[in-house]
């Protein structure tokens, strides 16, 4: 936690206002109003997340024009992207690295706009992948998903993928 962090969070309690107050250190307590809807609730975000998943492991790729924000931001891997078609550019291939895909969410955790979720990517190795050839191994990737929602649609993506662990078990 940086220092300015630090001093908000010291200025936020009643206390330590006082006690600022007191040292002549002037606090405006600012209240802040909701641009946007109330966070969605869990239910609902299991559906985007059961949506997404099937999309996934079906290949029905169109249905992230319903689940993304037109000016998605996905900061996976090294060089960010936005939008929605680059975003299927990205779940393309690795529809185009696996078949038979089986996608299982193993945890999901949600904090008002933001959900992280633990997922396990079984799927039959059949293309480029990190740099492997196809193997027609039958392996299991595992990974987490960070996202950020903007009413009911993601609005920036981050995905970390055991890449290292997978490519172990294809070179072997």
């Amino acid at each position: 936690m940086g220092p300015e962090r630090r001093r908000l969070d010291y200025a936020r309690s009643n206390r330590n206002r006082e006690r600022l107050r007191c040292a002549g250190i002037k606090m405006a307590v600012l209240a802040v109003q909701p641009t946007e809807a109330l966070p969605m609730d869990r239910d609902d975000i299991e559906r985007i997340v059961q949506r997404w998943t099937r999309a996934i492991a079906e290949g029905q790729l169109d249905v992230f024009d319903e689940l993304l924000s037109e000016d998605v931001f996905d900061r996976s891997g090294a060089t960010p992207s936005q939008g929605i078609e680059s975003f299927k550019v990205r779940a393309g291939a690795v529809r185009a690295a696996f078949a038979e895909i089986e996608l299982v969410v193993e945890d999901l955790v949600v904090d008002g706009d933001a959900i992280a979720w633990r997922w396990a990517l079984t799927g039959t190795h059949v293309g480029m992948f990190a740099g492997v050839a196809p193997t027609n191994r039958r392996i299991t990737l595992r990974g987490v998903n960070f996202q950020r929602l903007k009413g009911d649609r993601v609005a920036e993506h981050w995905t970390m993928v055991d890449v290292f662990g997978a490519t172990q078990v294809l070179r072997a």
